[in-house]
């Protein structure tokens, strides 16, 4: 992928929204959905760095996702701490660093110690980081931010798809970046 050539957007946030919703639509369990997600997490971080952006963060789990089955939350938390591990190494070979934002009290202690090693052994990595966005997506069609960053993201550019987060392809990626890179930002002026 070629770096769009105008103004790329220095950090993105991502809600990544629809895993479900892709699940039921497949006839697949819910549960496949969720690592579905996980998987299009990976690639649209790569497609992103490819882009010419340098900072991601990425929105996981809300607190209100505590209130789902016992048996999705703990899936959930596995794919967490699975999905760490490898993120963690990918980052060390790619030079990026992860930090990993929120209430971490109601998380088991061994996935807190997962996060907090993968913040420890990427902390030099900085030529891709986890930042506050200006620019934010939110896939599934839903218009709202969901308790994202309320105070960092005042003056995020917005962007809502319909497209289910697993859905999510690399043209809309370069879309988006290519809407954004046109937009007039004020910033408040």
């Amino acid at each position: 992928m070629n770096k769009i050539e105008s103004q790329i957007p220095t950090s993105i946030g991502i809600i990544m929204d629809g895993n479900r919703r892709y699940a039921r639509s497949k006839g697949l369990p819910t549960l496949e959905g969720h690592h579905s997600g996980y998987q299009k997490l990976r690639e649209v971080l790569k497609w992103a760095k490819e882009a010419g952006v340098k900072e991601m963060i990425v929105y996981a789990f809300s607190t209100e996702n505590w209130n789902r089955t016992a048996e999705e939350v703990s899936y959930l938390m596995g794919l967490f701490r699975e999905s760490i591990h490898v993120l963690t190494k990918e980052a060390i070979r790619d030079d990026v660093r992860i930090i990993f934002l929120g209430d971490r009290t109601r998380l088991e202690a061994g996935l807190q110690k997962v996060m907090n090693d993968a913040e420890r052994e990427t902390v030099k990595c900085s030529s891709f980081k986890f930042g506050i966005p200006d620019l934010i997506i939110r896939t599934s069609g839903e218009v709202r931010l969901s308790n994202f960053l309320p105070w960092q993201s005042v003056y995020s550019e917005l962007v809502f798809t319909k497209t289910l987060w697993p859905e999510f392809s690399k043209e809309e990626l370069l879309s988006i970046l290519k809407n954004y890179s046109e937009r007039e930002r004020r910033l408040g002026k």
